[in-house]
């Protein structure tokens, strides 16, 4: 394949729109762990409830969900691949 500026240019963009994210993302989930590990009185309901939730959630439930979220990546990935032999 002969160089191109447009697949650097796309290749550029799609680390940086991914590492923005990932610090987003981190920085997100770092504000809620130090806000629900606070010490006053509704962090500690809210960690409860949290907690309790995730007890409660079956995987049997929500079997079908996680079924259809494979099946998309396994056919995004053949599309990748795909794209890539042409």
């Amino acid at each position: 394949m002969s160089w191109d500026l447009f697949y650097l240019f796309r290749y550029l963009l799609c680390l940086v729109c991914g590492v923005y994210a990932l610090i987003k993302i981190c920085q997100g989930l770092w504000r809620w762990r130090r806000w629900l590990w606070a010490d006053h009185r509704t962090a500690g309901m809210l960690r409860s409830y949290l907690l309790l939730q995730l007890v409660r959630t079956r995987l049997r439930r929500h079997s079908l969900d996680i079924l259809q979220v494979v099946i998309l990546i396994g056919l995004f990935w053949q599309l990748i691949l795909w794209h890539r032999r042409m």
